[in-house]
C-alpha cells in the first residue's frame, strides 16, 4: 500500500502519515526491508527491545543445518 493509499484509508494528510511513519520508525516498531524503491516496511513484534531485535536481511537463508540436506 503506498503512502496515498494509505493516507486515504484512515483519513490522514500525507504529511501526517510521513509523520506517523518516522516516529514508528524512530521507535523500533517497524523496520524498512528491501530497497527503497522495491521494498517494504515490516511490523515488528512489540515487546521486544530494540537491541534484542534481529533486524531481517535480505536474500539470506536462516541460520543452521539445511532442511534439504547436503548438496
Amino acid at each position: 500500500m503506498t503512502r496515498k493509499q494509505l493516507a486515504e484509508r484512515v483519513g490522514l494528510t500525507l504529511d501526517g502519515i510521513k509523520y506517523h511513519m518516522r516516529r514508528l520508525k524512530a521507535s523500533g516498531a517497524i523496520v524498512r526491508v528491501g530497497s527503497s524503491r522495491a521494498g517494504h516496511w515490516q511490523v515488528l513484534e512489540p515487546g521486544i527491545s530494540g537491541s534484542a531485535r534481529k533486524q531481517p536481511e535480505n536474500n539470506q537463508k536462516p541460520a543452521g543445518p539445511d532442511p534439504e540436506g547436503p548438496r
